[in-house]
């Protein structure tokens, strides 16, 4: 039975639903109802990796956490973790006030992404508690809520130090199909517009992702319940503002971090068509993502919401649209 379960767990064609608690493991070998291990024991009952990792390297773990559940892309997530990093060194070479105020705000923003990636495994495995309870445990002993969902997942191998990923559970659904579109009539297996028919829907699709793309993005991300919607706008809202500050001030440091804020942007929606063709079987490679994205961004940002249905022909709305039903992951 443990072989079979272990073989499960391990079977990435297995798909990853929330389990009812009162079965104890769901399908993947992984136990609902409850956290594997405590918050505390988990870090000395596997002390290599898990007590070792979360303390000197919580980016990886959080990075092979999301990887595993198929939440996030590896590389975004150690990003994002990395770049705290770098602002605390740069802030401390270059004794720049903004250097320091970035660090904190990317390091409250790795914070939140940490409760709500807990929220979410409460979520799917079905396990007692409350967001007070993610938050208090994130804030105070971040390194034991990291190594708890590191164990609960199964994102590392014990006794192995290892910095990839672990095969990741089938976990974003694929949608059954037929005709061509899954069970919410959505297209699978090819986009369901070119890349510059934008202005077929000139109202919202092309205006908004031309002049408020951050719109468009977030209505995107909510129809395929990747995050909420004022998450997403908050995040984008203060990338644009980091742009114009730094691009008014005409100081070298702040002009750098506009290029970050930039690449910073480039990447997520990069990251987002990546996800998208992901989910509808659409063939494609990264590097067209990221060249679609980088030369023409209204136009990949246009095909995005238009393939989901994320806005309505004629009105320019600004709240989102419900989520497309199998789409809820956060």
């Amino acid at each position: 039975m443990k072989q079979m379960m272990a073989s499960k767990a391990e079977d990435p064609s297995v798909p990853m639903v929330p389990t009812p608690a009162s079965e104890g493991v769901d399908h993947n070998g992984l136990v609902v109802g409850k956290w594997k291990s405590g918050l505390f024991s988990s870090c000395y009952k596997n002390c290599v990796p898990n007590a070792i990792t979360p303390m000197l390297c919580p980016g990886v773990s959080m990075a092979q956490i999301c990887a595993r559940l198929g939440i996030a892309n590896f590389f975004a997530v150690l990003f994002s973790y990395l770049s705290v990093d770098g602002f605390v060194f740069g802030a401390v070479v270059t004794k720049v006030d903004v250097l320091s105020t970035l660090a904190v705000i990317v390091g409250v923003l790795v914070l939140l992404f940490t409760i709500r990636i807990r929220f979410r495994m409460r979520y799917l495995f079905s396990i007692p508690g409350s967001l007070m309870e993610d938050a208090f445990s994130s804030v105070f002993c971040p390194c034991c809520t990291i190594a708890q969902m590191a164990d609960h997942s199964e994102s590392a191998m014990t006794n192995q130090q290892s910095t990839n990923p672990g095969t990741t559970f089938v976990y974003p659904n694929k949608l059954e199909c037929g005709e061509g579109v899954d069970h919410n009539g959505i297209t699978v297996g090819e986009w369901s517009m070119g890349p510059f028919n934008c202005c077929d829907d000139i109202i919202p699709n092309g205006l908004m992702s031309s002049i408020c793309p951050v719109i468009s993005v977030a209505q995107i991300t909510v129809r395929l319940g990747l995050a909420g919607y004022a998450f997403i706008l908050g995040i984008y809202v203060a990338l644009y503002l980091l742009g114009l500050v730094a691009a008014t001030s005409g100081d070298f440091y702040l002009l750098l971090l506009c290029v970050l804020a930039e690449f910073i942007t480039t990447i997520s929606i990069g990251c987002l068509r990546f996800k998208m063709r992901q989910l509808f079987s659409i063939p494609g490679n990264i590097l067209k993502d990221a060249a679609l994205v980088v030369l023409c961004r209204p136009c990949a940002v246009a095909q995005m919401a238009t393939h989901v249905e994320a806005y309505r022909v004629g009105k320019c709305l600004f709240r989102a649209r419900s989520t497309l039903p199998g789409y809820a992951h956060y």
